[in-house]
């Protein structure tokens, strides 16, 4: 379900999906797709599964399992949804791409559902937070747990995980320094790299005095600063304001800031390897 609504409100977008479902018909393999299919983040107690698509989850427990918060804490330490003294089957899923979030929580036993669409994304899920809330709310939960509260505290080990990953890009970096042979000159990697499978993907390397950079698609504001990191790998790592300015999704990976040339002998004429993608340089 996409949050990039036309609509000016959720209640009119459900209404409207509701009508587009009445003229095709009914929805087919309703239980298959709500199944348990794949036990998820085990062990555990309490149903904690996977469907296609959907993650069944008895509360009190733990959600967030398929969103940008999963990563944030620990299963152990996670924050629960829900209050002991009521158990509730929840079967949800939970949406991201570059510019909003999307969770849809159902419940079975009440015939209730939940829809939080944004258009932004923040530092951590917002649509999580605010389902959680509203879940809160509408079941009457006694867990008086302040969501408000665990979002900034999200928020905070979001941009943690930025700060690691300069500290993993500059210990990558000094660990190489002593086996580190010179780099080529500038020029051996200026060109445009073609992506082998689709050839429909290209990063142009261009030169410009005193920087190298990554132009994916001749928009300006999708040009990078390539700078040196070892041998024949490059970054172009950003700090998380500067990537939010740009459109890009979160990422706190060193690997997808990382470019590798692959050079092959003494030449001058290297491919890009961008993890298990190749781009070779054209002719």
């Amino acid at each position: 379900m996409c949050a990039r609504l036309r609509m000016s409100s959720v209640t009119i977008f459900l209404l409207l999906a509701a009508d587009n479902l009445g003229q095709i018909g009914k929805v087919t393999d309703v239980s298959s797709i709500l199944s348990n299919h794949a036990a998820i983040a085990n062990p555990s107690i309490s149903e904690r599964s996977y469907g296609l698509g959907w993650v069944r989850t008895q509360l009190p427990g733990v959600v967030r399992l398929i969103g940008d918060n999963a990563g944030l804490w620990e299963i152990k330490d996670s924050p629960l949804l829900g209050s002991k003294d009521r158990s509730l089957l929840m079967i949800y899923h939970q949406g991201a791409t570059v510019g909003y979030y999307s969770f849809m929580a159902l419940f079975p036993e009440t015939d209730s559902a939940v829809v939080v669409l944004t258009n932004a994304i923040g530092l951590s899920d917002t649509a999580d937070w605010i389902a959680r809330a509203l879940i809160q709310d509408l079941f009457n939960f006694t867990d008086s747990r302040d969501y408000a509260a665990l979002a900034k505290e999200a928020n905070k080990r979001a941009l943690g995980e930025f700060e690691q990953l300069s500290a993993e890009v500059s210990s990558l970096r000094a660990a190489c320094l002593d086996s580190d042979p010179s780099p080529l000159a500038i020029n051996s990697f200026v060109g445009r790299y073609t992506n082998k499978k689709l050839e429909l993907f290209f990063i142009n390397i261009l030169s410009y005095p005193g920087d190298r950079s990554d132009r994916s698609d001749r928009l300006k504001d999708q040009t990078y600063e390539l700078r040196y990191l070892y041998r024949s790998t490059f970054k172009w790592s950003l700090i998380h304001d500067e990537l939010k300015k740009r459109g890009r999704y979160n990422a706190a990976l060193a690997t997808f800031y990382l470019l590798e040339f692959e050079v092959h002998g003494d030449t001058s004429d290297p491919d890009l390897l961008e993890s298990v993608e190749v781009f070779k340089r054209d002719e």
